[in-house]
């Protein structure tokens, strides 16, 4: 759970092991007998991200839950129950999109822009997820992102674009094991038999009439990607990241409020 208005966690890395192309240089070796010199501790990092408020509101007036509503038992009731609908489908895309904005006077003052969370795309990028100061964040640290432009049709991902990025990861040291993206990039990753480069084959049995053209997992040398379609992603984009280490921090968990009574409602 998250414990203020800005929640925070620490990050570390580990020491690098050496470079596999230097080889034998690269060694770590004590000579039997020396004394033991300590190596400086490397300080932990502070990232942190902004708690953000989303609220769906709904007014029901008396004569609304007397009338004969066409099989609405109680439109209250019915109401509060697609409002959290709704309100669960914003806070959905929230984590996906939000930018982080900091709210910085009182909120019911007139164009007071609201405080906003850094959603994954903004987490997920190459770039220093600035909190008050910059983190310094070296690039085994940060998102990793694998941009192609230029291919057709819709930007679609292909086999080695997908795997390029999956090595990039694994390189960093992460092993990534989810991957989510919208409906274009779905097809296109079903489709991957369809690129003549492709070393991919279905398991189908002769005689079973079912035409099969999905897949849900990809199985890479790079381990396996449980793959989602997820109606909130970039047409454009297909996000990856190891479920295990994906977190939502919650403050005020939802909540539903009848506010005092106005007139008839």
């Amino acid at each position: 759970p998250a414990n203020n208005i800005t929640h925070e966690w620490l990050v570390d890395i580990l020491a690098g092991f050496g470079d596999p192309d230097v080889g034998n240089a690269d060694v770590q070796a004590v000579p039997e007998g020396s004394d033991a010199d300590f190596t400086t501790l490397v300080p932990r990092k502070r990232l942190c991200n902004l708690t953000h408020i989303i609220r769906r509101t709904f007014d029901v007036s008396d004569t609304q839950r007397d009338i004969n509503t066409a099989g609405i038992r109680d439109e209250y009731v019915y109401q509060l129950r697609k409002a959290s609908m709704e309100l669960a489908r914003f806070i959905e895309f929230a984590l996906v999109h939000s930018i982080r904005q900091f709210q910085v006077a009182q909120g019911n003052a007139g164009g007071v822009l609201p405080r906003k969370m850094d959603g994954f795309y903004a987490y997920a990028s190459a770039t220093d997820p600035t909190c008050a100061t910059t983190l310094g964040l070296s690039s085994d640290e940060l998102g990793t992102v694998t941009t192609v432009a230029g291919s057709s049709p819709a930007n679609c991902i292909d086999e080695c674009t997908l795997n390029e990025h999956l090595q990039a990861m694994w390189e960093k040291g992460a092993m990534t094991d989810t991957l989510w993206c919208n409906a274009v990039q779905k097809r296109s990753i079903s489709n991957l038999t369809l690129n003549p480069n492709s070393q991919i084959r279905y398991n189908m049995q002769a005689t079973d009439k079912t035409i099969i053209n999905t897949v849900d997992y990809y199985q890479s040398d790079f381990g396996t990607q449980k793959v989602y379609l997820h109606r909130y992603q970039n047409n454009s984009r297909i996000a990856t990241a190891e479920a295990n280490k994906v977190r939502v921090a919650v403050l005020r968990p939802v909540l539903a409020v009848e506010l005092a009574k106005l007139g008839s409602s």
